[in-house]
C-alpha cells in the first residue's frame, strides 16, 4: 500500500500497473473459463489457474449470490504439449536437443463468434485473450523460458456468417500484451542474487557474459483480428502494433566490455545486463485450419532505445550512453489432428534474430530452432 521514504521506481510504476493488466487480465479470463464447468479436471484447473477467483465464486454461492460469469466464449483453443526442440544453448556448443513442454491458450470471448448469425456492436470488455507458457529443459534444468499474454478489447466487432457456415468476422480496437524471455545464465553474477552497491561479486576484470533476456509490457496499440469461415476451414489473421516499455538485455554489452571499462554505466546494465527502454512492437499471426490440418505463422519485430538520466544512482553514472536493440522473430508450424483422439502432432520452425548497438560496437545473430511435439487439445 505504501513505501516509506522510497525513491520512485520507473520500473515499478510502469511494469506493475500496465504490465499487471496485460498479464493479469489474460490470467483472469483463463481462470474464469474453467469456473462453473463440470468435471474433475475443470474443477482442478479452475483452482490452479486462479485460486482467488475460485474462492470468490465459491463465497458468492455460499452467500446465496447467483453471480453470473458472463456468456460462454464463442471459441477457444487450449493445448498442452510435450516434445523435443533443437536449439542453440547457453553453453555455446551449438544446437542441442532439449525437452520442450508448456501450454498455449486462445479465447475469443464474443459468444456469437463463428456461429451463423449477423452482429455489429461496440465492445468495451475483453474480446480476446491469449496466454502462453513454455520451457526448454536440458539435463533437468531450464535452458530457456517464455511467458507471454495478449488481451484485446475496447473497439468494434462485426460478424456476418450465413446458414451455410460461410462468412467472416472481424474486430478492430485496442490491445495490450506482456512478454518475458530468459535464457539460462552461465556466469555467477548473472545467475545469483547480486545486491546493488553491496558486495563485490561482479568480476569486473572479466568481459561480461550475460545471456539474453527481456521483460516488456506492450502498453497499448491498435489490433485487427479477421477470420474467414467455410464449412471445412477457418482462416484467421491478427495484426498488432504496440508502444513498449521494457527491461531489455543489451546484446552488444558483452563485446563492448572486452575493450571498454563499464564501471560508470547505468546501474541495471552494470549489475544485470539490461536497461530500461522505450520501443515499439509489430506482430502478425496467420492460422489456417482445414479439417484435421492446421498451418500457422507468426512474424514479430521489436526495436528499443534506452532511457537516459533517470537512473536511481544517476550521480554515479559517468558514462550514460544510449543503447539500441532490435529483435526479429518468426515461427512457422504445421499440425495434424489425430482422428481417434484430441491429440495433435506438431512440427515447428522458429527463428530469432538479435541486433545490439553501443557506440561503435555492433553485434548481431540469428538462431534457428526446430521442434516436434505431441499436443493434447481441449
Amino acid at each position: 500500500m505504501a513505501e516509506w521514504r522510497e525513491i520512485i521506481s520507473l520500473n515499478d510504476n510502469i511494469m506493475t500497473a500496465l504490465g499487471g493488466f496485460a498479464a493479469g487480465e489474460a490470467w483472469f479470463q483463463l481462470g474464469k473459463f474453467f469456473i462453473g464447468r463440470k468435471g474433475f479436471v475443470n474443477r482442478v484447473l479452475s483452482f490452479a489457474v486462479n485460486p482467488v477467483l475460485k474462492f470468490n465464486h465459491w463465497l458468492d454461492l455460499r452467500q446465496g449470490k447467483n453471480r453470473s460469469l458472463g456468456p460462454e466464449p464463442g471459441w477457444h483453443d487450449f493445448q498442452l504439449f510435450l516434445g523435443r526442440k533443437k536449439m542453440p544453448t547457453s553453453s555455446g556448443t551449438g544446437p542441442e536437443s532439449t525437452m520442450f513442454l508448456g501450454f498455449h491458450t486462445r479465447i475469443v470471448h464474443a459468444p456469437e463468434y463463428g456461429r451463423p448469425e449477423r452482429s455489429g456492436r461496440k465492445v468495451v470488455d475483453t474480446l480476446a485473450s491469449d496466454l502462453d507458457v513454455d520451457f526448454a529443459l536440458r539435463h533437468g534444468r531450464i535452458e530457456e523460458f517464455n511467458f507471454s499474454t495478449r488481451v484485446a478489447g475496447l473497439g468494434y466487432f462485426r460478424q456476418e456468417i450465413g446458414p451455410d457456415a460461410r462468412g467472416y468476422a472481424y474486430y478492430v480496437g485496442l490491445g495490450s500484451a506482456f512478454s518475458l524471455f530468459k535464457k539460462k545464465s552461465v556466469s555467477i553474477y548473472d545467475s545469483s542474487i547480486i545486491t546493488v552497491k553491496q558486495g563485490d561479486d561482479l568480476n569486473l576484470d572479466e568481459p561480461r557474459r550475460f545471456t539474453d533476456k527481456m521483460a516488456a509490457v506492450h502498453i497499448a496499440g491498435p489490433v485487427f483480428d479477421y477470420t474467414a469461415f467455410t464449412p471445412e476451414s477457418r482462416l484467421r489473421l491478427v495484426l498488432d502494433a504496440y508502444l513498449d516499455f521494457g527491461l531489455i538485455n543489451s546484446f552488444a554489452l558483452n563485446p563492448y566490455s572486452e575493450a571498454a571499462d563499464i564501471r560508470g554505466v547505468k546501474t541495471t546494465l552494470l549489475y544485470y545486463g539490461y536497461y530500461y527502454g522505450i520501443g515499439t512492437t509489430f506482430a502478425s499471426d496467420v492460422t489456417y485450419r482445414y479439417r484435421a490440418l492446421r498451418f500457422g505463422g507468426r512474424l514479430g519485430y521489436s526495436a528499443y532505445g534506452s532511457i537516459e538520466g533517470l537512473d536511481r544512482f544517476q550521480d554515479e553514472v559517468t558514462d550514460d550512453f544510449h543503447l539500441k536493440d532490435k529483435r526479429f522473430a518468426c515461427r512457422f508450424e504445421a499440425a495434424v489432428l489425430l482422428p481417434w483422439a484430441p491429440v495433435e502432432l506438431l512440427a515447428t520452425y522458429e527463428g530469432i534474430g538479435r541486433r545490439g548497438i553501443i557506440k561503435d560496437v555492433r553485434r548481431r545473430d540469428f538462431d534457428h530452432r526446430y521442434s516436434f511435439c505431441v499436443a493434447y487439445k481441449f
